[in-house]
């Protein structure tokens, strides 16, 4: 369960369990203040990671006090980027497993920058999905990932999604819906972050969530958005490389960000500037 705070120094801050961390969503009139609550109140609950993305300025002030930069996502304010930030209260889980294939997986993905020309097998749809697809949505999500970041078990899951600024976009064969993605559309800074990827066994190797989310792209452009960006898991061969043959830049890497798939996975940035 994730629970929105609002700290004494105005900020925002949001406790997911799930994950175990804590996340800043602004650090509001004290940075130093807010980083302290934000520790006091992760290790009240066990919790084991504090991360976000901050303004440049309050980031001087956080690596102060115990935080470091994991990443830079550009269009994220109006004069600037937001910067990554983590602070770890577990040794276990500021170390990577898997530092050395990961660098690996970033450069043969970074090799086939912008390599890919838009285009949809015969016999596939892309549609927006609606409130019906919902349970068909759940069901993909489930047969793909054993563990997820946040609640995908259920049709009130997803349209829980759908309420909250999550737009789900599908891939159909023969009305069958074989690979998913959705944005989680940020207002605030007019970003959007590409997620809930999945595409069904059979049906991978096809480009179809290259496709998927190219068309996802466009439809945030027309929305005016600055920039959209994923947190792909870093051991994916395969999910790096889709965004990199979209032109989305590597921009940092959080580790043990999330507990994915049965485990706890490093998670690559990349972001690509719309406007």
């Amino acid at each position: 369960m994730i629970v929105r705070h609002r700290m004494p120094t105005d900020a925002d801050i949001y406790v997911d369990e799930r994950n175990c961390r804590v996340k800043l969503l602004d650090c509001g009139s004290d940075p130093t203040a807010t980083a302290a609550a934000a520790v006091e109140l992760a290790e009240s609950r066990g919790l084991t990671k504090i991360w976000g993305f901050v303004s440049p300025v309050d980031w001087v002030s956080l690596s102060q006090v115990g935080f470091t930069r994991e990443g830079i996502l550009d269009g994220y304010f109006d004069d600037g980027p937001g910067i990554g930030v983590a602070r770890y209260l577990s040794g276990d889980r500021a170390r990577s497993k898997h530092t050395a294939m990961e660098d690996a997986i970033v450069e043969q993905a970074c090799a086939k920058q912008g390599q890919w020309q838009p285009e949809l097998p015969e016999r596939f749809v892309v549609r927006p999905a609606t409130e019906a697809d919902a349970g068909e949505i759940s069901l993909v999500l489930q047969q793909v990932f054993v563990t997820y970041p946040t609640p995908i078990d259920s049709a009130e899951a997803i349209l829980n999604a759908m309420a909250n600024n999550v737009f789900f976009t599908l891939v159909e064969y023969d009305s069958q819906i074989v690979s998913v993605a959705s944005t989680d559309v940020d207002p605030v800074h007019l970003v959007a972050e590409m997620t809930d990827c999945a595409t069904l066994p059979d049906f991978r190797g096809k480009g179809l969530m290259r496709y998927l989310l190219s068309v996802m792209e466009d439809a945030m452009r027309a929305k005016g958005l600055r920039s959209v960006f994923t947190l792909a898991r870093a051991t994916s061969i395969a999910m790096n490389t889709a965004f990199a043959r979209l032109d989305y830049a590597y921009k940092g890497r959080f580790i043990n960000n999330c507990y994915i798939a049965g485990d706890w996975e490093d998670m690559n940035l990349w972001v690509k500037i719309l406007s």
